[in-house]
C-alpha cells in the first residue's frame, strides 16, 4: 500500500472534511513543502512550523477553494508563509531600542579612542568596526 493517492482524491477528502486529507498531503508533498520553507528561512524549526501552518491553511481554505493542482496550491501557501515568517524575523533585527548612536558611544568611551585628528588610527578603528559588523548574524 505504498501507492500514492491522486490529488483529486485528496481534494475530495478536504471537501468532505476528512482529516485523513492532511496526512495524505503530508505523505505526498510534506518533504517538498518543508524544503520550500527551509530554502527561504534557513531554519529547520521555522520550516517545520511553516509546514504545519501550510496544512492548517490548506484545511481552512478547502472548501471554499477547490484547487486543480494541489501540489502548486500547497507550495504557494508554504512559500507565502515562509516569506511572511522571514519578514517577521528580519523586522525583529531592526529593533532600534537596543541601538546606540555613534555619538553616544564616543561620549561614553571617548577616552579609549585615539584623538580624532590621527587619521591612521581613525582608519584602523573603521576597519575593526566594519569587521565586527560583518560578523554579526
Amino acid at each position: 500500500m505504498n501507492e500514492k493517492i491522486s490529488d483529486q482524491k485528496i481534494v475530495r477528502h478536504y471537501l468532505d472534511r476528512l482529516e485523513s486529507a492532511i496526512l495524505e498531503t503530508k505523505n505526498k508533498y510534506g518533504k517538498l513543502i518543508n524544503l520550500i520553507a527551509y530554502n527561504i528561512l534557513c531554519s529547520k524549526d521555522d520550516a517545520d512550523e511553516c509546514e504545519n501552518d501550510t496544512y492548517l491553511n490548506v484545511w481552512n481554505s478547502i472548501p471554499p477553494n477547490e484547487p486543480e493542482n494541489l501540489k502548486a496550491y500547497c507550495l504557494r501557501i508554504s512559500r507565502n508563509l515562509a516569506i511572511k515568517r522571514y519578514r517577521y524575523n528580519s523586522a525583529q533585527k531592526r529593533d532600534n531600542s537596543k541601538q546606540l548612536s555613534l555619538e553616544k558611544i564616543m561620549e561614553e568611551c571617548g577616552d579609549i579612542f585615539p584623538e580624532r585628528n590621527n587619521v591612521s588610527d581613525e582608519n584602523e578603528i573603521k576597519i575593526i568596526i566594519n569587521k565586527f559588523l560583518m560578523e554579526l548574524p
